[in-house]
């Protein structure tokens, strides 16, 4: 056997290797211990961030939402108060009300004229608001007079109310007006817990805190919350109210800290794999001597074996190959090297006369022998210099290599050759002996036909005239010449059957060969059948048979001389099976198919039957035979010439209760083939 030559030193190398590798991975495990520590308080750290920067960053959002909630209350009150000027004390409260009573935060709706409070609801809590005079309160002032100068709503806050609390102001004065401002208060606390900041809930594992900020984003004053929040690094965002700044923080409540859990299980994880690679190591070595005992009893296998064995790297160079394998190339064996690529080793196999069928054309042969052998497929046959047939076989690995058996089957050639001679002297004598029954017999069958009819002889003429005069001589005459005629009929009936007997030996021969050839033109289905139909009435009548037609118009691209073979052999054969009933033939057409149905009262076919019908010289039982003569080739050549048109025929049948052949069709479409040989004479003239 030959084995390349690395193979050998491999499993201490691979026992070498393995030790330093899982020695290191110990190693490597352990120290990583310290880096993972640290990696994990990071990313810890940092998905904590996240995950708060997500909670207030959606604060941002729902403060912006509620800005513009507000900014549209405040619109819309405007809009509803200006287009009546003159809105009674009663209406402004009514309408306030409703405000209120949609959105719970808003704690007091105002209206003043002039820097002077006119109207204030809810009126019990606010009564002592009305009157106050802006003028006197600089800011708020301020706020008013920007406010009418804009055209738009202001929002002024947090800011300690006179009434007491804190809360956010919304301004807006209408386009229509003289100096009136309308305004809504809406409590701080309220607003916060709106858009998601709460102190209220015990449960939260966090603090918040909220400081307004200037236009520069320097820190102005705290106003929310707890302020020692700002001194443990907290998540931030900046909500915008208008003129307004916040700026939101938030930080757990215990600092951020990796958990103690998570640290724990780095460190068992690290335990595990030195464990894991402590235990690798020993099993590695037991792997590696397990693997190589199983390659030792692999190459004895292969070299057990009497087929050839080969094996060819990725790179298409010899590996291995077995002692069988020398032995069918013997003159190759100072080449079976290690290392020797596959190329050089066919090139040198066609130089030596090794592939007797590359003589003549090497390059070509040698190409389609690579190509092969690089895209291995099915398995094919070659004969070598010393008249052997080699089978080959050839496949490739997941990792590349391709693997070959060469099986000696040069006596099952030899067997195949021998059958196929044998098979052709029996055609070429069912050939022969067929031709030479079908000469004699159309003689006879055409003389018995004259015998059938011999009335209409010129010597029996003759013969009748002479004895016209004697009555008695005459019938007699005319009696001969009726047992004459029936025999003859008799006779004739026979060498007819014997006709039609080797004629399907004939074409069942053609049949055999694989030699038929279709004669094609475009034919009408519908007369094909109607004059079988005619042919085969008389018949049916004999027999007291009714048969049944329904056909349509079909036209199909076939041999009409072979189509009618195969409905006259299913209409005989329907006729011939039925003793009482009908025999009908139906024609359909679905798409592109057409198909045309034989269904008779006959006997049936037992279901273990129906798939040896179509066999060449079939018959169902004994009894069959004897009742219905025939060589039991009809169905198998039918058979075989509808499949040459790309059709099929379908059986079914129930015992005592008839059968059914459907035949299957491609058919064509007469005008577009009409337009198409049109197109075609115009294109050729």
């Amino acid at each position: 056997m030959i084995i390349a030559s690395g193979h050998k030193s491999s499993a201490r190398r691979q026992l070498r290797i393995l030790t330093a590798i899982y020695s290191g991975i110990i190693l490597i495990a352990i120290a990583s211990w310290f880096i993972l520590d640290r990696a994990y308080v990071s990313a810890s750290r940092k998905a904590q961030q996240e995950s708060m920067q997500q909670l207030v960053e959606m604060v941002g959002v729902r403060a912006d939402e509620r800005l513009r909630g507000y900014g549209l209350i405040v619109e819309g009150l405007v809009n509803i108060l200006a287009f009546d000027g003159q809105l009674s004390q009663d209406d402004f409260n009514a309408l306030a009300d409703i405000v209120i009573q949609d959105n719970p935060s808003i704690i007091s709706v105002v209206r003043a004229q002039d820097y002077v409070v006119t109207d204030a609801y809810p009126t019990a809590h606010n009564s002592a608001l009305v009157g106050v005079d802006f003028q006197d309160l600089p800011e708020v002032k301020e706020s008013h007079d920007r406010t009418i100068a804009s055209g738009e709503f202001v929002v002024s806050g947090p800011i300690d109310l006179i009434l007491g609390g804190r809360g956010l102001i919304f301004r807006r004065a209408p386009m229509i007006g003289e100096n009136v401002v309308y305004s809504i208060v809406v409590d701080f606390e309220s607003f916060l817990s709106e858009i998601g900041i709460r102190l209220d809930d015990t449960n939260l594992q966090s603090l918040s805190t909220v400081r307004k900020t200037n236009a520069k984003g320097g820190s102005l004053d705290h106003v929310f919350g707890d302020p020692s929040v700002w001194g443990h690094d907290p998540v931030v965002t900046d909500i915008s109210l208008g003129e307004i700044s916040l700026q939101y923080g938030m930080a757990p409540a215990n600092g951020w800290k990796a958990t103690l859990q998570g640290r724990q299980i780095i460190g068992t994880l690290i335990l595990i794999l030195a464990s894991i690679g402590m235990f690798g190591v020993s099993y590695a070595r037991r792997l590696i001597r397990d693997r190589s005992q199983a390659r030792r009893q692999l190459m004895t296998a292969i070299e057990s074996i009497r087929d050839g064995f080969v094996i060819y790297d990725a790179n298409d160079r010899l590996l291995m190959c077995n002692d069988q394998y020398l032995n069918y190339y013997a003159e190759m064996a100072d080449l079976m090297k290690p290392g020797a690529k596959f190329e050089d080793i066919i090139r040198a196999a066609v130089d030596r006369g090794l592939h007797p069928e590359a003589v003549g054309n090497e390059e070509e042969w040698v190409a389609q022998r690579i190509e092969r052998h690089k895209n291995p497929g099915e398995p094919f046959e070659q004969q070598l210099s010393d008249g052997r047939w080699l089978k080959m076989a050839e496949a490739k690995t997941r990792s590349g290599e391709t693997v070959g058996f060469r099986v000696d089957v040069t006596q099952l050639k030899n067997a195949q050759k021998a059958a196929e001679t044998a098979n052709k002297a029996k055609s070429d004598f069912l050939n022969n002996i067929s031709h030479e029954f079908r000469t004699p017999l159309s003689v006879i069958v055409g003389y018995l036909s004259f015998l059938k009819s011999n009335n209409y002889l010129p010597s029996y003429k003759t013969l009748a005239l002479e004895l016209a005069d004697n009555p008695k001589a005459l019938a007699a005459l005319e009696k001969f010449s009726d047992e004459v005629a029936t025999f003859s009929g008799k006779a004739e009936r026979s060498g007819k059957h014997l006709q039609d007997l080797i004629n399907s030996v004939l074409d069942w021969a053609v049949v055999s060969e694989d030699s038929v050839e279709l004669n094609r033109s475009r034919l009408n289905l519908e007369q094909l059948l109607g004059s079988l139909v005619e042919d085969l009435q008389q018949k049916a009548q004999e027999k007291g048979i009714e048969l049944r037609v329904s056909l349509c118009e079909v036209w199909l691209d076939g041999d009409e001389l072979r189509l009618r073979q195969v409905f006259l052999n299913l209409l005989s054969n329907a006729l011939k099976f039925t003793e009482v009933g009908c025999v009908s033939v139906s024609m359909t057409k679905v798409a592109d198919r057409a198909y045309v149905t034989v269904q008779d009262s006959g006997p049936g076919i037992p279901e273990d039957q129906k798939n040896k019908i179509f066999e060449r010289f079939a018959q169902i039982d004994k009894s069959s035979r004897r009742n219905h003569a025939g060589t039991g080739l009809g169905l198998a050549i039918s058979n075989s010439f509808v499949k040459l048109h790309g059709g099929h025929i379908d059986v079914r049948s129930n015992p005592n209760k008839g059968s059914i052949f459907t035949v299957g069709l491609p058919c064509i479409d007469v005008q577009d083939t009409e337009i198409a040989e049109s197109a075609a004479s115009i294109s050729a003239e």
